[in-house]
């Protein structure tokens, strides 16, 4: 189950994390837009002493505390859907042996993921906006941004753009490819076909006697109106499993 899981979780991870990415640089607009509209209250800290370092240090928590909380909404959305999305693995009559409860891995995994986006995404606003013209910023009708400012806010723009594309370019190419494995050529005609997974073993069935219940179940269905042909198959086709002994 590991092999056969892996790819497309990483390949999962891999789109979740671009789309963190482009959530992230949104954020990181919006911070830069706030500051803007604080810039002069922090041209007014700085003229009464308040040090760079500590209003930087100061909107860096904020920056913090918006980042950890997403992380927690996120994993309480996460452990609330989980349930549901495995109800659309198959299971081929077998349980499926996965853990999905939390644990110290996943917190720590969730912690340092959201306190590194909110220290990565939350630098470069926190110096743009403890960085004014105190002269400008403490006018009545100060600029509401500067120039490094709005270049900054444009180039989060660019890589919003850029991501959102390679992830609506990657999602066509998903769709074309589930609409041409449609139509692939099954070598069997699936219409009005019924698969049905039994284990007599479950209740007792051995030996010879799972053999006489086997010859015994294909003769009764054989004998049900409209059933054209019965078989019997360890593995059935496009199942996804495989025999791997002699």
């Amino acid at each position: 189950m590991r092999n056969t899981l892996q790819t497309p979780l990483l390949l999962l991870m891999v789109v979740v994390g671009v789309v963190l990415l482009i959530a992230c640089a949104n954020v990181a607009s919006l911070m830069l837009a706030r500051g803007a509209v604080r810039q002069r209250e922090m041209a007014v800290r700085l003229a009464v002493g308040a040090s760079r370092r500590r209003l930087a240090g100061q909107l860096l928590v904020e920056s913090l505390l918006l980042s950890l909380t997403g992380g927690l909404a996120g994993l309480a959305f996460a452990f609330g859907c989980v349930r549901l999305l495995l109800g659309f693995v198959p299971r081929y009559g077998q349980q499926l042996a996965l853990t999905v409860s939390p644990d110290v891995r996943l917190f720590a995994f969730a912690f340092v993921v959201s306190a590194a986006t909110g220290v990565v995404f939350g630098l470069a606003p926190a110096l743009q906006s403890t960085r004014p013209d105190l002269v400008t910023a403490l006018k009545a009708e100060a600029a509401a941004s500067t120039g490094g400012r709005v270049t900054l806010r444009k180039a989060l723009v660019v890589g919003q753009v850029a991501l959102a594309l390679l992830l609506l370019v990657g999602a066509g190419l998903f769709v074309r490819t589930l609409q041409h494995l449609g139509s692939v050529d099954l070598g069997f005609r699936p219409e009005r076909t019924v698969v049905v997974d039994i284990d007599p073993s479950r209740n007792g069935y051995k030996g010879q006697r799972l053999r006489d219940f086997y010859e015994r179940l294909r003769a009764e269905v054989q004998r049900v109106p409209g059933i054209r042909s019965v078989a019997l198959a360890t593995i059935t086709p496009l199942s996804g499993m495989s025999w791997t002994r002699t």
